[in-house]
């Protein structure tokens, strides 16, 4: 039953709602850009040591997490370095791999592996394939500062910082807790194949984790 005679509304109703439809559409639109904006963003430690949102930072921060390493599928760490603005890698071998940010490598970029120097000048000036020792598959991100950084981390970091950080288990409860990953992959163009299995258990925040990788390339 309408409550307008003939069931029709007066002429000042559709003014009413014709001018909240932008309204309602903007406000609508803007949540769902809130949401997105919220969903893409990280928080990042390695441009200040604490951790901080990355659309926050002041210096040139990328990060490559474990959803991109498993879809890259790298021969190396430094292999994660692709795609990634001002940053390159040159490979050697499929076992080797040096990054190159902004066109600086060995000694002026610094390595570190969850907060601990990997290299620096006194071992080795010139390239090294230090990274080389990580295993990519270890790892939950990795994050690339682009451009100087000693005021932080010293003269190491003239070029750039590129800090691993490995995968860490959430064990808080009080009972005993365990977790198992495995990943595979397999290549046709260079028959190579890739897998690694780990395993975790641990509770009240102490864990005990472990893992293997095997690659195998046959047409290098």
């Amino acid at each position: 039953m309408s409550i307008f005679p003939g069931g029709r509304f007066p002429a000042p109703v559709f003014l009413i709602f014709w001018a909240l439809a932008p309204s309602l559409a903007s406000a609508e639109a803007g949540d769902e850009e809130m949401e997105s904006t919220r969903l893409m963003e990280s928080i990042v430690v390695t441009a200040t040591r604490t951790q901080e949102s990355i659309l926050d930072v002041a210096e040139a921060v990328s990060v490559v997490g474990a959803e991109e390493i498993n879809r890259l599928a790298p021969d190396v760490l430094a292999e994660m370095l692709r795609g990634v603005p001002g940053a390159f890698f040159q490979q050697t071998t499929p076992g080797q791999g040096i990054p190159i940010i902004r066109g600086l490598k060995g000694s002026q970029v610094l390595h570190l592996v969850d907060g601990m120097r990997l290299n620096n000048a006194f071992f080795r000036n010139a390239p090294n394939q230090y990274l080389g020792l990580v295993d990519a598959y270890a790892t939950d991100r990795t994050e690339i500062i682009r451009g100087s950084a000693p005021s932080l981390y010293g003269a190491d970091a003239m070029g750039g910082v590129l800090q691993v950080l490995t995968a860490e288990p959430d064990f808080d409860t009080d009972q005993w807790n365990s977790e198992g990953r495995f990943y595979g992959t397999y290549n046709s163009v260079d028959s190579s194949l890739i897998g690694r299995v780990a395993a975790a258990t641990g509770r009240n925040g102490n864990v005990l984790s472990a893992g293997i990788t095997y690659q195998h390339h046959g047409d290098r």
